[in-house]
């Protein structure tokens, strides 16, 4: 059997009891959202743009995308990020490129070996699965669009976040 004690509240646990889980509240933007599956039903929904506690019966559930999806997504978010960089290549102090203990005379060619590795790190970070999959589709282009549960096609036209 399982329950859920809600709000700021002190609980001691009797013996016999196991405590399997601490929740805590997600906060959403309005384009943001999570999956959220019912463990009773097994129904999978979205939830966006709210912070939501999740129920005694319910859990995160993560989007499994193909290959290919999971590339596009990747080159978009590199894409954004070097939009706020501001270009594909940006300016960093030399000092700040390698590590502390490897300071002191450098050549500007080891310094800009070191550069891509870091961005390469920071671009590369793995998507969050129990994430709401968006889009941002770029400016004067177009997308289609296809829900599965009611058999239709779209076509969203940029600049647009899908």
């Amino acid at each position: 059997d399982r329950w859920m004690i809600h709000g700021p509240c002190d609980f001691v646990p009797a013996v016999e009891v196991e405590i399997v889980e601490l929740r805590r509240s997600i906060p959403l933007d309005e384009n943001e959202g999570i999956y959220v599956r019912d463990l009773k039903t097994g129904k999978v929904r979205s939830v966006t743009g709210t912070t939501y506690m999740l129920k005694s019966n319910e859990e995160l559930w993560e989007k499994e995308l193909p290959a290919e999806v999971e590339e596009l997504l990747a080159a978009e978010s590199d894409a954004l990020a070097n939009d706020r960089a501001g270009s594909e290549s940006f300016d960093v102090h030399e000092e700040d490129r390698v590590p502390s203990k490897a300071r002191g005379p450098i050549s500007r060619s080891r310094a800009q070996e070191a550069v891509p590795a870091v961005s390469a790190a920071i671009r590369r970070k793995p998507r969050d699965k129990t994430r709401v999959v968006s889009y941002r589709v770029p400016h004067n282009c177009a997308v289609q669009i296809y829900d599965y549960k009611s058999k239709r096609a779209r076509v969203a036209f940029g600049p647009d976040l899908i």
